[in-house]
């Protein structure tokens, strides 16, 4: 392992003790999360954090362990919450492609290729507002605010960690405007919403990965397109 990425290992691991000694003290289930593989992710073309709202689940357990513990046990093929991230990290990797050439590369479930596409998941980073456990939906949001607020100085020290050339927001753009991150970007038009630009750095506005109401297709798409626009004129 490079020196930068046992770096961030060491920094994400006094995170995950922060995230536990918070979570503790309220008595409640949480999930640590980050950079799934520090060296697989400084490896990247692009550098991609996902930023979602807070984990659904009924026990603590860190994100990162189980990830790469499904990806050795073949667990994550074909899935609708982590296709996206897999098939957007092929596409920057791989000249800005469309969904539909590579959900037919991760069709031929015996190919190189589709093994290479699932293991993209070890160059995500992705990071949740709040580490406190919720319901499948967000019910009390004031509720979801008062947890974020526990957490906002560790999920600012895990951007900066992360030092992402994009982030891709979950339904959470809001949040990163309330915290003063969307500060002097130029707001730009896609598909659906909006993205920003500053410099070098994209912050794309998305819906949730479990979002039905846009095919997923449409979904990788709009970003790709983003990723490939801005890429031909600089990025």
């Amino acid at each position: 392992m490079s020196t930068a990425a046992n770096s961030i290992k060491e920094k994400q691991m006094k995170i995950d003790n922060k995230v536990k000694e918070i979570a503790n003290l309220k008595r409640r289930c949480f999930v640590t999360d980050g950079i799934i593989s520090p060296e697989d992710y400084l490896n990247s073309k692009k550098k991609i954090l996902w930023l979602g709202r807070e984990p659904h689940d009924n026990c603590s357990y860190d994100y990162k362990q189980d990830i790469n513990k499904k990806l050795v046990e073949g667990n994550l093929k074909g899935s609708r919450y982590f296709n996206p991230m897999r098939y957007i990290l092929f596409s920057s990797e791989n000249g800005y492609i469309r969904s539909s050439k590579i959900i037919k590369l991760a069709q031929r479930s015996s190919s190189d290729t589709n093994e290479k596409i699932t293991n993209l998941l070890k160059k995500v980073a992705f990071i949740n507002c709040s580490k406190i456990t919720g319901k499948s939906a967000i019910k009390d949001w004031n509720k979801w605010e008062r947890n974020c607020e526990l957490f906002k100085g560790i999920v600012a020290e895990q951007i900066k960690i992360a030092d992402p050339d994009v982030i891709i927001c979950l339904g959470t753009l809001q949040y990163l405007n309330e915290n003063g991150y969307l500060d002097g970007y130029e707001i730009l038009k896609k598909s659906y919403r909006n993205y920003y630009k500053k410099d070098k750095k994209l912050i794309i506005d998305c819906y949730h990965l479990s979002f039905w109401g846009i095919t997923q297709a449409k979904y990788i798409n709009d970003i790709i397109s983003v990723l490939k626009k801005e890429y031909e004129t600089g990025y």
